[in-house]
């Protein structure tokens, strides 16, 4: 089991609060570098984490956190563009004409 943020919320509801990222890492003993990680989805958080995060926002858990069964449920953001990156170099190269020599 996983703990993912979903990234608009968890970044609404953290400036709504009226935190920064290095602001709310204060107040809750986590790094800003972690939580920028965990608000743009690439770090699964703890549920002790979890807890404290949404206490300093004043929010529920469901309000900016998901549970996810899986690794595998959870879109790679790496993948995703490599894909695109992929289909993009084969789309140029079906464009560009052949040589004839």
């Amino acid at each position: 089991m996983l703990i993912k943020a979903k990234k608009t919320d968890f970044q609404k509801t953290r400036v709504l609060a009226g935190f920064t990222q290095r602001s709310l890492g204060e107040q809750t003993n986590l790094s800003s570098p972690f939580l920028s990680q965990v608000e743009n989805g690439t770090r699964n958080v703890s549920a002790p984490n979890a807890k404290n995060i949404c206490e300093a926002l004043g929010c529920q858990f469901e309000d900016i956190f998901e549970i996810v069964e899986s690794i595998t449920q959870i879109p790679a953001p790496q993948e995703e563009e490599h894909e695109r990156t992929r289909k993009l170099f084969t789309l140029k190269r079906l464009s560009r004409p052949r040589s004839t020599s």
